[in-house]
């Protein structure tokens, strides 16, 4: 029963790395002919928490939780949501597009330094599983352009804050929600913050044309909705680390639907870093260990 469990919660991270790795191409075709990046971050967890409310009423999941869970939910959802994307997308302002995404994609190490104070031991095969990928990350990345050091702290802590939400996520007292709920507070919540960041600054901006909204529709509910559920409910079955490392698909799917519909044909020295993230994901899961949620 356990194995299965464990088996299940590989396969919805998985799942989930691949919404999110499509994510980026219907978001810069949006970015490109309509709104700017905070705009569209905001609409896209607004967005996301209608689309969960009809999935919730539809399906009959309920809505209700305890304080001490709305409490974790408050602290830690948040991080995985809003707060996460608002730093990744304030880090574009100060680094480069692909540094930045390198730095986020730091949270595998974020996740097993954590996971530390919870008596987990960091084997060499974690240890070699999260070399490996921050290795590829880094073959991956284009180094070309001005880097700021706030540029490079807003990036980091994007990577801490999500460390933090799938830690929580297995271990806080939301672990026994229902995923679909527990993203319905935290893209409530995510929502208000990005709101209040969008709208303070006066830099507001709407898609302009109803293809660009069927993006937006798709980003929501697919990619953020169905996804970040996913994703919790992998975090919940499997080991925190685990779950970090095999979340890290997603920058490969990406490079892949980019490749397949924007033409955009990566390096040889991208295709060795895909590699080595890919590598990464496969010691993890084959490691007899690997799914032990302990």
């Amino acid at each position: 029963m356990k194995s299965s469990r464990n088996l299940s919660g590989l396969l919805y991270i998985i799942a989930a790395a691949t919404l999110f790795g499509v994510m980026p191409v219907f978001s810069k075709i949006v970015l490109q002919s309509s709104t700017n990046s905070l705009s569209l971050v905001f609409i896209r967890y607004f967005l996301a928490f209608i689309s969960t409310a009809i999935i919730m009423l539809i399906s009959k999941i309920p809505f209700r939780v305890t304080k001490k869970q709305l409490k974790h939910l408050f602290i830690f959802g948040t991080c995985g949501g809003g707060l996460t994307s608002y730093l990744l997308t304030s880090s574009y302002v100060y680094l480069p597009v692909g540094i930045a995404t390198m730095l986020h994609f730091s949270y595998p190490f974020f996740v097993a330094v954590i996971m530390i104070f919870f008596n987990e031991r960091f084997t060499i095969t974690k240890a070699a599983a999260i070399a490996l990928a921050i290795g590829g990350m880094v073959l991956m990345t284009d180094f070309s352009g001005t880097v700021e050091p706030i540029g490079i702290i807003l990036a980091l802590l994007s990577g801490f804050t999500l460390a933090v939400y799938i830690v929580a996520a297995n271990k806080s007292s939301f672990r026994s929600l229902n995923p679909f709920t527990a993203f319905f507070y935290n893209s409530l919540l995510s929502s208000v913050l990005l709101g209040v960041a969008v709208f303070s600054g006066n830099n507001f901006t709407l898609p302009k044309t109803m293809l660009d909204w069927t993006y937006m529709v798709i980003i929501a509910l697919f990619c953020t909705s169905i996804s970040y559920s996913l994703l919790t409910a992998g975090a919940q079955r499997v080991n925190s680390t685990i779950a970090s490392i095999v979340n890290m698909l997603e920058p490969l799917v990406c490079i892949f639907v980019g490749a397949v519909f924007l033409k955009e044909i990566p390096s040889i020295k991208t295709i060795i870093g895909c590699f080595l993230v890919f590598s990464a994901i496969l010691i993890t899961m084959l490691k007899k260990d690997g799914l032990a949620n302990r």
